[in-house]
């Protein structure tokens, strides 16, 4: 407590001292509270960024709101972040709903880890595969089009 803020509750008996400082900084810790729950019920994660990162930055908005006297049920706190997952993320979701899988958090993280490795193995294999069938296309359309010509 700063030396002002000690020297205006001096007289006061603890009741009052807290019923005070409540008056004080209530107001500015529901402000904190409504911006925080925001970001936190509408923070999605972008396509191609970390799911690791993008669990702790929620973990950070969940440990935050705890500080703030708003305690989340250990269930909701894991939906929160299993619901902003980007789409590439649709089968570890799946598989975690399917499978009834209980976790804490830090260990949700532990199995993002996993799964971020192998969603960025798919995605190098599909874009392989895209290359590829893209130039055989390509290919299909000049032999198509030396055909015609010889034709003519």
């Amino acid at each position: 407590m700063s030396p002002e803020l000690q020297k205006q509750h001096e007289s006061m008996d603890a009741h009052t001292i807290v019923f005070h400082l409540r008056e004080l900084f209530d107001e500015q810790a529901r402000s904190e509270r409504f911006e925080t729950s925001r970001l936190l019920f509408t923070t999605k994660m972008t396509p191609g960024s970390s799911a690791v990162q993008y669990a702790l930055k929620m973990n950070g908005y969940i440990e935050r709101l705890t500080v703030l006297g708003f305690v989340m049920d250990s269930e909701l706190s894991i939906d929160l972040i299993l619901v902003g997952l980007s789409d590439s993320y649709s089968q570890f979701v799946l598989n975690y709903r399917m499978n009834q899988i209980s976790t804490t958090i830090p260990e949700l993280i532990n199995l993002l880890k996993t799964a971020e490795q192998s969603v960025k193995q798919d995605s190098k294999a599909l874009l392989l595969v895209d290359s590829s069938s893209s130039g055989s296309k390509k290919r299909k359309q000049k032999k198509k089009k030396a055909r015609v010509k010889e034709v003519q």
